[in-house]
C-alpha cells in the first residue's frame, strides 16, 4: 500500500481516531498507562516472574538490572490481549505469563546485544550495561537470557510455539546482519526499513501476539489478524522510535539521541532530513565513510537537529507513521469486539500521536 502523502496527514488522524472508537461496557484504553492498568493483575506476575534469580554470578547481576529498570512490557501486553480477546477470559493462565515472560527475556538479551554493537550510552536513563559491567559480561548476560528464555517456553510444551521461537531468533539475527551491512550508507528506502523492523523489531511483536493466541486457541482467522496487526503495529513502534530519537531529549527517551547516526544506521527520518538539505548529505556522507561508528561532528548534529525542529520537516515519516497504525487497526476487525481489541486499537493511535509530536512527548518506548 502507498503510504499516504504528508499533507493528508491531519485528515488521517482523525480517521485513525474515528475508527479506534468503541462504546463497550469497560472503558477503552486511552494511553499506555491506562493499558497497563487493564492489565495490571497480569502484569504483576511477569514482574515476579523477571525478578526470579537468574545465580550470582556478574552476568546474572547484569541481565537483572536491566530486567528490573523498568519499560513498557509492551510485548507481555501484546500477549495478554491476544490471548484475552481470542479466549474472551478476563484473566491470564500461568502459561501465558510464562510465555509474556520468555518474550520479555528475549526482548531484553537483544537490548544488552544492541547497546555492545551500537556502542550505546544510556538505556532506560541510566548507564547502560556494557558500560557499567564491561562488553563481555553484557554479551554473556543476554546469551544467559536466551537461554532462560528458550527454557520456559520449551517447559510449556506446545510444540508450534517452540518452532516460533526458534523462528523468531533466526528473524533477529538476520535483522541484525541487514543492519550491519547498512552501516556508513545514506541510500535507505522504504522496503529497507521494512525489511530490517520486521526481523529486528516486528519478529518479537509478532511472537508475542501469535503466542497469546495460539495458547488460547484463536482460530486460523484470528491468529492471522493477530499477527497482521503486530507486524503493521511494530513498523508504527520502529518508525516512531526513530523520530524519537532524531528529535527529543535523552532524558526524555532514555537513551542516547543520535545513536543511530554514530553507528552509521541511516534511519528514514534521518534521510527525510537530508533530503532537504544536499550540502549536509554530502558531509555525513563524507563522514561516515571515513569515520565508521564515530559521533557526527558537533556541526553537522547542529545542523540536523536544526532540521529537525521545523514542525514541516518530517511529515512524510509521521504519516508513514499514521499509515501503518491504520493498517494496524484495520486488521483487527476480524476480532471479536471488546475492550482489549479497544486496547489495541487505542495503541496503534499513541504511536501515531507520539510521532507526530515527538518533541514534545515524552515516551521511552523500550
Amino acid at each position: 500500500h502507498p503510504p499516504p502523502s504528508p499533507q493528508a496527514l491531519p485528515a488521517l488522524l482523525d480517521t485513525l481516531h474515528n475508527a479506534s472508537r468503541f462504546a463497550h461496557d469497560r472503558p477503552a484504553a486511552t494511553d499506555l498507562q491506562e493499558l497497563q492498568s487493564l492489565l495490571r493483575r497480569d502484569l504483576v506476575q511477569v514482574e515476579r516472574h523477571l525478578a526470579t534469580s537468574l545465580g550470582s554470578s556478574q552476568c546474572a547481576a547484569a541481565a537483572s538490572d536491566l530486567l528490573c529498570s523498568g519499560g513498557k512490557r509492551l510485548r507481555p501486553v501484546l500477549a495478554f490481549l491476544a490471548f484475552r480477546i481470542t479466549s474472551q477470559a478476563r484473566a491470564c493462565p500461568v502459561e501465558v505469563v510464562e510465555l509474556a515472560t520468555a518474550i520479555e527475556l528475549l526482548h531484553t538479551a537483544t537490548l544488552l546485544h544492541d547497546d555492545v554493537i551500537d556502542e550505546g550510552a544510556v538505556r532506560r536513563g541510566r548507564a547502560c550495561a556494557r558500560l557499567v559491567w564491561g562488553n563481555a559480561v553484557s554479551v554473556i548476560a543476554g546469551d544467559l537470557l536466551f537461554a532462560h528464555a528458550l527454557e520456559r517456553s520449551r517447559a510449556l510444551g506446545v510444540p508450534e510455539l517452540d518452532q516460533r521461537m526458534t523462528a523468531t531468533l533466526c528473524e533477529l539475527v538476520e535483522g541484525e546482519v541487514l543492519q550491519l551491512e547498512r552501516r556508513g550508507k545514506l541510500d535507505t528506502d522504504r522496503d529497507m526499513f521494512e525489511r530490517v523492523a520486521l526481523r529486528k523489531t516486528g519478529a518479537l511483536f509478532v511472537l508475542a501476539a501469535a503466542g497469546g493466541g495460539i495458547l488460547a486457541h484463536a482460530s486460523a482467522v484470528q491468529l492471522r489478524a493477530l499477527c497482521d496487526f503486530a507486524r503493521n503495529v511494530s513498523l508504527a513502534f520502529q518508525l516512531a522510535d526513530d523520530l524519537l530519537d532524531l528529535c527529543a531529549s535523552s532524558e526524555r527517551v532514555g537513551k542516547t539521541v543520535g545513536r543511530d547516526l554514530a553507528t552509521g544506521a541511516a534511519t528514514l527520518p534521518l534521510i527525510e532530513l537530508l533530503r532537504q538539505s544536499p550540502s549536509l548529505a554530502r558531509d555525513v556522507q563524507a563522514w561516515m565513510a571515513t569515520n565508521s561508528g564515530e559521533p557526527l561532528p558537533d556541526a553537522m548534529g547542529v545542523g540536523l537537529l536544526e532540521l529537525a525542529s521545523d514542525p514541516r520537516a518530517l511529515t512524510q515519516s509521521q504519516s508513514l507513521v499514521a499509515h501503518y497504525a491504520q493498517h494496524a487497526i484495520e486488521a483487527l476487525l476480524p476480532l471479536p469486539e471488546c475492550a482489549e481489541r479497544s486496547a489495541l486499537q487505542q495503541l496503534a493511535l499513541t504511536l501515531v500521536t507520539r510521532a507526530s509530536a515527538p518533541a514534545d512527548q515524552p515516551w521511552s518506548p523500550q
